[in-house]
């Protein structure tokens, strides 16, 4: 994760980080702490993404090979994309959980 961000503004939520960094250097006792809670919210964060792609990829060929693989291949299609929808959920949760985690730490950061 970019810990220089400098806000490209890509729809993803990448925050500016000037507020922050006028106040906290890497020698802050919590930054290592920040820095792995930081990263294991990306890694929440992009397996949410992928399993989100990943239901309307299902959607996309139970929809285009319907009429090719029948009905009981869009039902066996159709439950792959029900998983996946289960999994983004899940995944979801997790991120916003890493999320909080490293929110915490960085306010701890900040805490004098």
């Amino acid at each position: 994760m970019n810990y220089n961000w400098v806000g490209e503004g890509n729809g993803h939520g990448e925050g500016e980080g000037t507020y922050l960094s006028g106040f906290v250097n890497t020698s802050n006792e919590y930054f290592l702490r920040a820095r792995a809670d930081v990263d294991t919210f990306e890694g929440g964060y992009n397996a949410y993404r992928i399993s989100y792609a990943a239901i309307f990829t299902a959607a996309g060929v139970a929809l285009g090979t319907a009429p090719i693989i029948g009905p009981g291949g869009v039902a066996s299609v159709s439950v792959a994309a029900a998983v996946a929808a289960a999994y983004a959920i899940a995944a979801f949760g997790d991120a916003k959980d890493d999320l909080e985690a490293a929110f915490d730490t960085i306010d701890m950061m900040t805490d004098w």
